[in-house]
């Protein structure tokens, strides 16, 4: 949100760029302490994601441990 307009976006993690989170569900997002530009969200059973604000853009890391 902008503190200033009081505008604010909508960002969402679309389910067809490698399932990251297909509902859109967060459970949590917290701030990068050496880094004011990102974001970190978590979800139910999604593992985590980042956010970079500069570029509007998700990476998504999994714990996905070899069988």
């Amino acid at each position: 949100m902008n503190s200033k307009t009081s505008e604010h976006k909508r960002f969402l993690i679309e389910s067809n760029k490698g399932a990251v989170n297909p509902l859109n569900f967060l459970h949590e997002v917290k701030p990068d302490p050496a880094d004011p530009n990102i974001l970190w969200v978590g979800g139910p059973g999604t593992g985590i994601a980042r956010f970079d604000m500069r570029i509007e853009q998700f990476t998504s890391y999994r714990n996905d441990p070899p069988r």
